[in-house]
Parts: structure tokens; sequence; C-alpha cells
């Protein structure tokens, strides 16, 4: 069984490679995961619900090794300063009177128009709908919201495409 055999930061990671793995190659996606409970229903074995902690992308294959990261990405907000030369008032000086368009360069006139303008941005995320179910027939032996973190001696495997 491969394992996570060192933590080096919180971007990269190393796994054992035994056998199993002698054909995993760079960009090979692995999956760190933790095996959950046994799932039956009459008298029928589904299999385990493992619960997945992280995706990683090989990046480098060493003989007994492999160095990984996380494959998941984020999108961040990155802040862009406001232009000096306060372009934005610029292309619409058309909008002011020539008058006003001279006020524009006072401190106290920047300051009380640049207040105005806005500072936050609002995005619409999309949100899971739940399910109608009995809430009677839910079974409370398993937990899918248990810990994400990653620990060494970690099982790995081999991502499986279910699509």
């Amino acid at each position: 069984m491969n394992k996570v055999i060192k933590i080096i930061d919180a971007y990269n990671i190393l796994i054992s490679r035994d056998e199993d793995f002698k054909k995993v190659k760079i960009n090979s996606i692995l999956e760190i995961y933790s095996e959950g409970p046994e799932i039956s229903y009459e008298n029928k074995s589904y299999g385990t619900l493992d619960l997945v902690k992280a995706e990683l992308r090989v990046k480098e294959v060493f003989p007994k090794m492999l160095l990984c990261e996380n494959n998941k990405y984020t999108k961040v907000k990155v802040s862009v300063p406001i232009d000096d030369n306060n372009l934005a008032l610029k292309k619409n000086k058309n909008l002011f009177p020539d008058n006003i368009s001279k006020l524009m360069g006072y401190p106290l006139f920047k300051n009380n128009f640049n207040n105005t303008l806005p500072k936050t941005k609002t995005e619409e995320v999309e949100k899971i709908v739940p399910l109608k179910i009995d809430e009677t027939q839910i079974d409370k032996n398993i937990n899918l919201n248990e810990s994400l973190t990653i620990k060494l001696g970690d099982p790995v495997r081999l991502k499986e495409d279910y699509k």
C-alpha cells in the first residue's frame, strides 16, 4: 500500500512508490484517502465509503517515491491599485462641467469623489440544494465531515475516473 511518507510544505508532499505505482507518470492523479465504513444493504456489500482528503498531481517520479502537489485550484481576488492619474475620472471627464473637471486635481475633491466609488463587488456563488429525505432513515454512524487533515501514513491510491 502506498502512503504519505513526508510532508514538505503546504504545496509539496512525498508518496511512497511500490510495485502498484510503477506505471505512475508525471501528471498522474492520485488520492489521499481515509478508509470509511463498509456499506451494505439487504445483505449485499457495496464496499467502503472512503473520504478523499486530497487529490494530488505527480510532479516528479523517483525510483521509490513520488513528489506531488495539490491538484485543486481556487479563484482568488487580486487588488488592483487605482491609477494615480485618476484614469477612471479622465475617461468620464465629459460627464462633468469644465470647472468641476479642474477641481478633480484637488485632494479634497479627489478624496470625496473616490469615497463614493464602490469598494467591493458582490459575486453570485452556487450552493447545493438539500435533498428531500426521510430524516428518520439517516445513518448516524457515517460521518462525511471527518477531518480532512493529511497525516503521515495516510493511504494513497491512483484516482479512478467514474464518469
